[in-house]
């Protein structure tokens, strides 16, 4: 199953054991009632499917009250070992980044992370373009 699919039933599933409408999730999320609906549907109204950007999911959790990490982990941006991911906390890829970057970042990496269009390991990042993300993250 892919990624946003399971996202949708997820949220699905939590909005209604927390006894959210759609609206009011959206509401929550800063997000449209029309995209919850469609995102619960796994597909736009015209049969497209639904891209969430890392924006949106970060909105969607913490409308949830889920940490973003567990969130992106239970809708599989992980692989079961964690070794492919479409999504990188940046806490785990700091060894990557120069010494310099480590410095401001520390202390100043929960809840940041950064995602990819498919699965990647952690040795198929390339250092140069990860500093040029974080430093821009950091702007």
């Amino acid at each position: 199953m892919d990624t946003t699919k399971r996202m949708g039933e997820l949220v699905k599933r939590y909005r209604e054991v927390h006894g959210l409408s759609i609206q009011e999730l959206a509401d929550r999320a800063d997000i449209s009632r029309t995209y919850v609906y469609d995102l619960e549907k796994g597909f736009r109204s015209n049969g497209k499917p639904i891209n969430v950007t890392l924006i949106v999911a970060r909105k969607i959790a913490e409308a949830l009250r889920m940490d973003f990490k567990d969130f992106l982990e239970e809708c599989g941006y992980f692989d079961d070992k964690g070794t492919y991911r479409m999504a990188w906390p940046v806490e785990e890829l700091l060894d990557i980044l120069p010494e310099k970057l480590r410095q401001r970042l520390e202390g100043n990496t929960h809840g940041k992370v950064i995602g990819f269009h498919e699965p990647v390991s952690k040795e198929d990042i390339d250092a140069n373009w990860l500093a040029k993300v974080v430093s821009a993250m950091l702007e």
